[in-house]
């Protein structure tokens, strides 16, 4: 994904405190990274419950101010979200099969701590919140979709309520090489071990963590009400994931329960309400307010978007096997290339 950004962007940052849940994770340390390289001047706060992977995020990032805490305790997120200005929310339970067994678990965390991650942003005086969302998200099959679809519409429900703070959503697909997703297992395969598949066909929406990271940055400056914000992004079809990966020894199990063969980023009722940015970003404008949207299509120049297959994994580009390889032998970039 390629997104430019105007210079007024670069300032937007600049002096700002910036309070991030569930930090420690792929993503979380992909955004820390591409803060403190390009934006020194920003204070981070990572939250997040593991105080090893915040012991370890300290050692590379000894700037970074890390707290313990669970987004299920809104008395806790009250007293330490306190004195900042943005405030970015990753942390969930994402594992699909887990929410079909412990559904109830990823109702409090990705629902109910949703909710008091908000709460606490607008009691707080937080001035810009944006909310991690997924693909699974659209016309969920899965608890865990239905999670963050609900997440979604907490958002986009508080952000009528409130004139004083901006909300924005970004929806993202797989995040390449993060824990526990095929791209990781494929990368760790041993071959002394059996490894198993739902399917050779499914495809899978992928982005890097440094990619993700750059466009949360674009969302976050940009959102208002609620406008959902879509990177353009490539999809892979499992087999070539292990053609790439020379794993040529699986058993095929089928589908499991919540999982699907293919993922979709819009519904059709949302694609007559999207744009495309200069940056090179998709946004869903708010239904709730359409002039709103209608000013920011105007201020942005944004153009209409006419190919629905973008948005449909088994429909958009595919990344080639030889593409696969590459981002299987290349380590997550630590660097970042500047910004624009």
């Amino acid at each position: 994904m390629e997104m430019s950004f105007p210079e007024v962007f670069f300032n937007f940052l600049q002096n700002k405190r910036v309070f991030i849940t569930g930090g420690t994770g792929t993503l979380g340390i992909a955004l820390v990274k591409y803060i403190t390289r390009w934006y020194p001047k920003v204070r981070i706060t990572c939250y997040s419950r593991d105080e090893r992977k915040q012991f370890n995020l300290q050692r590379k990032f000894p700037d970074v101010h890390c707290i313990l805490g669970d987004v299920r305790d809104k008395e806790r997120l009250e007293e330490v979200i306190v004195e900042h200005d943005l405030v970015i929310h990753l942390a969930a339970l994402k594992q699909v099969p887990r929410g079909e067994t412990d559904g109830s678990e990823f109702t409090k965390t990705n629902i109910l701590g949703t909710e008091n991650v908000i709460k606490a942003a607008c009691n707080k005086g937080v001035k810009n919140m944006l909310f991690v969302s997924s693909d699974k998200a659209v016309l969920p099959t899965s608890h865990y979709g239905a999670t963050k679809m609900s997440g979604e519409h907490l958002m986009q429900e508080y952000a009528q309520r409130t004139s004083e703070m901006n909300f924005s959503i970004i929806r993202l697909g797989n995040i390449w090489k993060s824990r526990g997703s095929i791209s990781e297992l494929v990368v760790n395969y041993k071959r002394d071990h059996f490894f198993s598949i739902t399917n050779l066909e499914n495809t899978r929406f992928s982005i890097t963590p440094e990619d993700g990271a750059k466009a949360i940055i674009f969302a976050i400056m940009t959102g208002k009400k609620g406008e959902v914000f879509i990177p353009k992004m490539k999809a892979f079809i499992l087999k070539n994931l292990l053609s790439a990966a020379n794993i040529v020894d699986y058993h095929v199990i089928g589908l499991r329960k919540g999982e699907r063969e293919h993922e979709a980023l819009l519904t059709d009722e949302e694609f007559a309400r999207t744009y495309e940015s200069k940056e090179g970003c998709c946004m869903v404008m708010p239904r709730e307010d359409p002039m709103c949207g209608a000013n920011m299509v105007k201020s942005m120049e944004l153009k209409s978007v006419s190919d629905k297959n973008t948005f449909h994994s088994n429909a958009v580009d595919k990344l080639s096997v030889e593409d696969l390889k590459y981002l299987i032998s290349k380590p997550i970039n630590l660097s970042f290339d500047e910004p624009h």
